[in-house]
């Protein structure tokens, strides 16, 4: 494969089937039973709102992160799916470090962190790869078996940035 020059930008109408496909056929998606029209209407809701950016590489959308902002004074990632054909590339450490920086920079927050299912093996080594910490255990969150780890990156403390004065 040869080398991919991956551009980050906001969501456009144009990327919602690519980024619907991408979603309703990864893990844990397909075990929540996510349908295509459940998936463009989240994708439709955050238009224009600075929160859903797609990797692009030559033109076609190879992976998005969603994110739900100033939540307990972190950016919360709701969503982070990069399509099968173009894992272990570096694209999702590539959308996780832009959002980290929008948190830091833009939002003047210190923490990101999100959740993910204690199934989806590779999505947490990926996760503690890049620094983030499991603080927690959700039992039954999305349905009766499905548990969540929390995992939560810091980057300093609240006070630190201002945040709580």
């Amino acid at each position: 494969m040869k080398t991919l020059v991956i551009t980050i930008r906001e969501l456009e109408e144009k990327d919602i089937p690519s980024c619907v496909e991408m979603t309703i056929t990864s893990f844990p998606w397909t075990a929540y039973g996510l349908t295509a029209g459940q998936a463009t209407k989240f994708f439709l809701e955050r238009l224009s709102k600075q929160l859903v950016f797609v990797a692009e590489n030559e033109g076609e959308v190879v992976g998005f992160i969603a994110l739900k902002k100033n939540v307990l004074f972190a950016n919360y990632i709701r969503r982070l799916v990069v399509s099968e054909k173009h894992r272990s590339l570096g694209i999702g450490s590539k959308l996780l470090t832009f959002v980290e920086e929008l948190t830091l920079k833009e939002d003047h927050l210190p923490n990101v962190f999100l959740l993910t299912s204690t199934q989806n093996l590779r999505a947490i080594t990926f996760y503690l790869r890049n620094n983030y910490q499991i603080i927690g255990k959700i039992k039954d969150f999305v349905d009766t078996g499905l548990d969540e780890y929390i995992l939560w990156k810091s980057f300093g403390t609240i006070n630190g940035l201002g945040k709580y004065h």
